[in-house]
């Protein structure tokens, strides 16, 4: 029988996480909630029966679906709160909330103060969606006081961010592809497979380089050279991967070690 995705959920949580959890089901006074995810973390197959029981004791209606979902509704929504500015993105796109109450209130002058350091940080980390909202509310704030010159700068901007997201885009194919022909290698056309290394052969030379770019280039150069049973290439593939990662401030260099190191093992035999 297919446990329900709070059961899932529920056995995914770190201890920290499990603690939130608990502390805001204790503030906001749902202790039903916090009894469910007490049995179920406790017993690694949870028993229908046991937590009608737990409903009946609250009082509450003996629904058992109703109150399964619940639980994971409130669990997701915590867990985002949770998560909630540990990521860049996440940073980024409360920085877009912040910028539309600021715009609400008529508090222009602090909202462009703002906006600036968000796009500087949306664009060191590459998170360019992010980026071109930013620029949405740019052109929103200084519209009124941009000359032409200012305009043409911003549609050049908002054009080369684009193309740079179109050339992730396009090597994030050629590097899915590649993986794919290593999982089906014997339902594949090897003709094919070439014909988009050939291709992003040609695209390796682009002046838009970016990490994001780089990234799915070495990569799919690995897993190029991994299907084609070219070992000391896809090792040195893997090397210039892992180089290109500890660069970054973004990544654990560690585990990208590990994980490319196997990669190259498990599949070069």
């Amino acid at each position: 029988m297919k446990s329900h995705p709070a059961y899932t959920l529920i056995k995914k949580l770190s201890t920290n996480e499990k603690r939130y959890f608990k502390l805001s089901r204790i503030q906001s006074g749902d202790s039903l909630c916090k009894k469910l995810f007490n049995y179920i973390e406790r017993n690694e197959d949870p028993l229908d029966r046991d937590i009608i029981a737990i409903i009946k004791t609250k009082g509450s209606v003996n629904n058992i679906s109703i109150h399964k979902n619940y639980l994971f509704h409130v669990l997701l929504e915590s867990m985002v709160h949770y998560t909630n500015g540990k990521t860049i993105e996440n940073q980024l796109v409360q920085n877009l909330k912040e910028l539309e109450y600021l715009y609400t209130k008529g508090l222009t002058e602090i909202a462009i103060k703002k906006l600036k350091i968000a796009k500087h940080k949306a664009l060191l980390f590459e998170e360019f969606p992010i980026y071109l909202q930013l620029m949405t509310w740019e052109r929103l704030f200084l519209s009124n006081i941009w000359q032409t010159i200012q305009w043409k700068a911003w549609h050049t901007e908002r054009s080369i961010i684009r193309k740079k997201m179109d050339l992730i885009d396009e090597c994030m194919l050629y590097n899915d592809t590649f993986f794919t022909a290593i999982v089906n290698r014997f339902h594949v056309q090897k003709k094919s497979i070439n014909a988009s290394f050939n291709r992003l052969m040609k695209i390796k030379n682009s002046n838009l380089q970016t990490f994001r770019f780089k990234k799915n280039y070495f990569s799919g150069l690995n897993f190029y050279y991994i299907y084609n049973n070219q070992p000391d290439k896809a090792l040195d593939s893997g090397a210039q991967l892992i180089a290109l990662f500890s660069a970054h401030p973004k990544n654990n260099i560690e585990k990208v070690k590990k994980y490319f190191l196997l990669r190259i093992f498990r599949n070069g035999d």
